[in-house]
């Protein structure tokens, strides 16, 4: 994570992506022998410089691509030959990380070519988009140009086959997050898949009931010559999933009997003449017509795959190694479910009184104590602050139990892979969030057990450091907040909720800063304005986007 965290943010302040490229094809010339290896492992850290920032990777790569065009001798680099390496070099958290900002912008691999066969890429299941249909779109025999068809139907960002293994029955899938969103143009209602190459049955089956449709492309004389292996291919799909059969390359002129016996079999089958200049007027009606057909709502409502549904046929994809790990999260979150996530009062001991000195204290500050008559009021929310305040202070001797909540998080902090384990939680949190409470239910002030998330377990945490007997373990905390802003994961200094300042843990997780230069940006503005978005593509901070949520404080 603190790769992703710092590539390029020193570097690249200047550049542009044709500098960025032109430096990277200059130094891979300079050298002899050429190691095309680590020209695509330098190109590294400018693509996680992009992703931070949720940009598309094609100019990128296209930059490195056309500064290789001379040498006949390499292999030619493509945008799904550096995801792969960039994937194939990180641990479980940073690719599960990567994938999900991959996502933002950019199709994100499904399957991946491995050797002779191609491998399910599991950290796709962590960016999924479970609330739309997601339909696949593949060819059978030679049909080119179905990328770029489906770029112009779906404004989707699927990279352009080149002659590369990474090309061969590969399937990339696009999540619509950049799609263009205004008065007049709706979010794009689909997700779409892309197979590279020619589909095989045997990946098909694989595959087929991952999705909710399919956009099955042939090409005239290849469907005439070859109906029986076209047969096959559409009889392997699910009966419960829409098709479109795109007749590719088709001469209106034609009167054939095989393509009449076809349409009336297939009611989704479409004749698409050559679109290869798909600016021009004849070109563009197709292309709305056919977008008009796909979209339409008695497509997928009535077959929208459910989220277990999917999850239980990822599960089939899975390796026995991979497996063993999901099954492994799977009891961690069924193990501190009843605390960490359904958490309820009696778990937070500690941060109760925190959280009503807090509230008293707001209490006090509204109150004018200069115009104000009821003096007794005033006299008995003071008291009742000070029993609060006393009860909160930790006396030697005498420590207050900080509560289930704590020990248990304090205890997976410990654990080795601790940021996999944290974002773990962090997801089953915003899933029951996401279950539980709408969006405008976000801004309100919810009791805090109702909207547990990880921000209030560090808070937990911070509350209940003063209390932890042990020196040792005091150190600990402190070293694992570190850790985790090393990680280049948000931290919170104002408490949004309680309007409190931890001054003396954060000075004491900062030591070791109190002689850099440290420039402090803030902003603020209206909830979902936009605020974590720009930060995150100007600074390739990593804050959370997702929609209806507020982040007060951080």
């Amino acid at each position: 994570m603190k790769d992703l965290t710092e590539a390029g943010e020193l570097m690249y302040t200047t550049d542009t992506l044709k500098t960025i490229s032109e430096k990277l094809i200059a130094d891979f010339n300079a050298t002899e022998p050429k190691q095309f290896s680590k020209l695509m492992k330098d190109c590294l850290t400018p693509m996680m410089y992009l992703l931070k920032r949720e940009l598309n990777l094609l100019d990128f790569t296209k930059f490195i691509k056309q500064g290789l065009m001379t040498n006949r001798t390499i292999p030619r680099p493509s945008q799904r030959m550096l995801v792969d390496i960039l994937l194939k070099n990180s641990e479980d958290h940073l690719a599960q990380t990567i994938v999900k900002l991959l996502s933002k912008r950019n199709a994100v691999p499904l399957f991946e070519v491995q050797g002779e066969s191609q491998e399910f890429v599991p950290y796709i299941i962590h960016a999924w988009d479970y609330e739309k249909p997601t339909i696949l779109s593949f060819g059978i025999g030679p049909c080119d140009g179905k990328s770029s068809l489906l770029n112009s139907l779906f404004l989707s960002n699927f990279e352009q086959r080149v002659s590369s293994s990474y090309f061969q029955q590969t399937i990339d899938v696009d999540f619509g997050y950049s799609f263009i969103q205004s008065s007049v143009q709706q979010s794009r209602p689909i997700n779409v898949a892309d197979v590279h190459g020619s589909m095989s049955l045997e990946l098909l089956d694989k595959v087929s009931r991952l999705f909710d449709g399919f956009i099955i492309h042939v090409n005239t004389k290849f469907l005439l010559c070859n109906l029986p292996l076209v047969k096959q291919f559409l009889d392997r799909l699910p009966d419960y999933a829409y098709r479109c059969l795109l007749v590719r390359d088709s001469s209106f002129d034609e009167d054939n009997t095989v393509l009449q016996q076809l349409r009336s079999n297939n009611k989704g089958m479409l004749r698409l003449p050559q679109i290869a200049h798909k600016t021009n007027v004849e070109s563009q009606y197709f292309l709305n017509k056919l977008r008009d057909i796909i979209y339409h709502k008695d497509n997928f409502s009535p077959r929208k795959l459910s989220k277990n549904t999917l999850e239980a046929e990822f599960h089939k994809l899975l390796p026995p190694e991979r497996l063993r790990r999901f099954d492994d999260e799977k009891a961690l979150i069924c193990s501190i479910e009843a605390t960490l996530i359904n958490g309820e009062k009696k778990h937070f001991p500690l941060y109760n009184i925190f959280v009503d000195v807090c509230q008293m204290s707001d209490k006090l500050s509204h109150i004018d104590f200069y115009g104000s008559r009821d003096s007794e009021d005033i006299f008995n929310t003071q008291n009742a602050l000070y029993k609060l305040e006393v009860k909160l202070r930790p006396d030697s001797g005498n420590q207050k139990d900080c509560g289930e909540a704590f020990r248990i998080f304090f205890s997976l902090l410990q654990n080795t892979s601790k940021f996999n384990i944290l974002s773990i939680i962090a997801s089953a949190l915003k899933k029951k969030i996401d279950r539980t409470l709408k969006a405008d239910q976000l801004a309100i002030d919810l009791p805090y057990e109702k909207r547990l998330s990880m921000e209030i377990h560090w808070r937990n945490a911070l509350v209940c450091y003063d209390h932890i007997p042990c020196d040792a373990q005091k150190q600990e905390l402190v070293q694992h907040y570190r850790d985790m802003i090393a990680s280049g994961q948000p931290f919170e200094i104002i408490d949004g909720d309680n309007f409190y300042y931890q001054s003396s843990f954060l000075e004491k997780v900062m030591v070791d800063m109190k002689f850099s230069k440290v420039f402090v940006i803030s902003i603020i503005g209206p909830q979902n304005s936009g605020k974590s978005t720009l930060l995150n593509y100007m600074f390739g901070t990593l804050f959370d986007v997702r929609d209806g949520r507020c982040t007060r404080g951080k």
